[in-house]
């Protein structure tokens, strides 16, 4: 649509004004076009993660804000401290995307995650292990599941049957 904003406008003025970008649009290439040349483009996620804008210069007549249609995005779920649908753009690795979404939780196995990719006839599973994560490249459709840390101890026994005093804390006098 059209908007008519102050002379001191900024592209994230009009964003705010049109109530970001839609559904299906991109957050990371949010395009200001002047005379029919892209002359910037600003990363949402860049300015929630660091606070910096990019082109977020001032606006003139006839200005373009243009929001393209996402590329390529991907879902993240389970574990991860904040767990959704994630824009990636070009050359950006699994490790980006868990880090666009905060990291695991403290309840989250980090040594690991599942991703689901649709393939050209099926769908196929992976194991990543996190060495991976810098150098793992994600597809659009990916689902990355980070599965919660199991019910297990690993310096802990267990005394059962028939004992006669309860187990107490190691170097503590009852």
């Amino acid at each position: 649509g059209t908007y008519t904003v102050p002379a001191i406008a900024t592209p994230m003025h009009v964003l705010y004004e049109a109530g970001g970008p839609g559904e299906l649009g991109s957050y990371r290439e949010i395009e200001l076009i002047r005379d029919g040349k892209v002359v910037g483009t600003l990363d949402l996620y860049a300015f929630m993660r660091t606070g910096r804008l990019g082109a977020n210069e001032g606006l003139r007549d006839g200005d373009i804000v243009r929001i393209p249609v996402y590329r390529n995005r991907i879902n993240l779920m389970g574990e991860f401290k904040r767990p959704g649908l994630y824009e990636l753009l070009e050359g950006e690795s699994l490790a980006q995307a868990i880090d666009y979404a905060g990291g695991f939780t403290e309840g989250g196995f980090r040594g690991q995650v599942l991703m689901f990719r649709v393939g050209d006839q099926e769908l196929s599973v992976a194991d990543v292990p996190a060495a991976e994560y810098p150098t793992a490249s994600v597809r659009e459709g990916d689902v990355v599941v980070a599965n919660p840390l199991r019910n297990r101890h690993e310096n802990r026994v267990a005394v059962t049957g028939g004992v006669c005093a309860p187990a107490t804390t190691p170097g503590r006098p009852e």
